[in-house]
């Protein structure tokens, strides 16, 4: 037979299969049901089945293009193009189903136990869903793909709050501290050596979620190859924001902060550099400074008075490092260690997006994208944390 008949009898195949992958699902969705065992088993099996024809559809695609170009050397340059426009149209062919289900959303999904309502998905790096190409889909030349950027502000959460891990609903600590005494050389041998008394603070708090949900038309989903991605990023900026705030927020909270006071005449440059040093004073390995985007620029570009020369950014500035958020307010400075004995985030569960189907979505062609993070901002050594003003007065030259 030859090999393009082959192909064509190939895609036949798997197409009959894609149905009774889809009429399964459908099934299962109308009745607002999960897969019953047998149904999970036959689910498994044609999907084996669909992997291995879109395998032998590969290489007789392969096979065949190697045929065609070896003809096109005997037809020249012209006839080679023809063949191989039709050729990538064929190709192109491959229907978003069966990509959705090689990408594992269907399986995905359906591991959450029900088709209808209570469906998730964790979008990782090389499903479908985050713009990158799953097996199966070959992209168009006029695709240029979706904008992999960061919506929203630079996050306070892995810059200047370090992230511990936790397990359970509530986070309890304490903040052991120097309650009075002060380690001494003992003199003369068999004196009383110097006794340091310990304070303890327990705090208890309860896990926090930070989450951003929108509704997305299936048919923009099929017409609009990256829309999910950009979706994505959207709600995830606008979630690591909301947490940026509470970062702030609890950080300047009486208590979890020490107050930082600017000279008269200091500038913001040497704002920065004194937080820093007060908290590397402390025996903190790692300082960064967060400050807000106007008030760093308005730094960079401070001029001296009359030359009108940059003054610009000291070198020295590699030390602290400098976060530039729009959760600091402008005019104000926030500085903390970095090591994880500062500011931290007590990370239950890190930043995901599910989609799924939201009361009558189905119906009306909607999916519900949900972005979504659990955890708590908290302050491990408050002598370790600055909060305060960036300079006392306005105005950022030397004069």
């Amino acid at each position: 037979m030859p090999l393009a008949d082959q192909l064509r009898s190939v895609e036949r195949e798997r197409d009959a299969l894609l149905d009774r992958i889809e009429q399964l699902v459908l099934t299962c969705e109308n009745e607002d049901r999960g897969f019953a065992d047998a149904e999970a088993q036959l689910y498994k099996k044609l999907k084996s089945d669909v992997d291995s024809l879109v395998h032998r559809q590969e290489a007789l695609s392969g096979a065949l293009e190697m045929q065609k170009r070896r003809f096109a050397n005997h037809l020249g340059t012209n006839s080679f193009e023809h063949l191989r426009s039709d050729s990538i149209a064929a190709t192109q062919e491959i229907s978003l189903r069966e990509a959705l289900l090689r990408s594992g959303l269907v399986e995905a999904i359906q591991r959450s136990g029900n088709m209808s309502g209570r469906a998730t998905l964790l979008i990782g790096a090389k499903t479908l869903l985050t713009g990158t190409v799953a097996p199966g889909v070959v992209p168009r030349h006029t695709d240029l793909g979706a904008a992999q950027a960061q919506f929203g502000s630079v996050p306070l959460l892995g810059t200047l709050a370090f992230p511990v891990p936790v397990d359970g609903g509530i986070v309890s600590y304490s903040r052991i501290t120097i309650g009075s005494g002060a380690a001494a050389k003992q003199a003369p041998e068999g004196s009383q050596k110097a006794h340091v008394v310990l304070a303890g603070e327990p705090v208890s708090a309860p896990i926090a979620t930070y989450a951003a949900w929108e509704k997305v038309s299936t048919q923009s989903l099929a017409d609009v190859a990256q829309l999910l991605v950009v979706v994505e990023a959207m709600l995830g900026g606008s979630v690591l924001d909301s947490i940026s705030t509470d970062i702030y927020a609890v950080a300047i909270a009486a208590g979890n902060s020490m107050p930082f006071v600017p000279a008269a005449g200091d500038v913001a440059q040497d704002s920065i550099i004194k937080a820093a040093a007060t908290i590397a004073a402390t025996g903190a390995s790692r300082v960064a400074v967060g400050v807000n985007p106007a008030d760093f620029a308005a730094m960079a570009i401070a001029k001296a008075v009359g030359g009108g020369a940059y003054l610009g950014v000291s070198p020295l500035m590699a030390m602290p490092a400098i976060i530039q958020s729009a959760a600091i307010p402008a005019g104000k400075l926030l500085a903390s260690a970095s090591d994880g004995s500062g500011l931290c985030f007590a990370l239950r569960a890190d930043l995901q997006v599910a989609i799924g189907l939201d009361a009558d979505d189905f119906t009306k062609n909607l999916r519900t994208a949900l972005a979504e993070a659990r955890g708590l901002p908290f302050v491990r050594a408050p002598a370790r944390v600055l909060a305060g003003d960036l300079t006392a007065a306005a105005g950022l030259t030397k004069r």
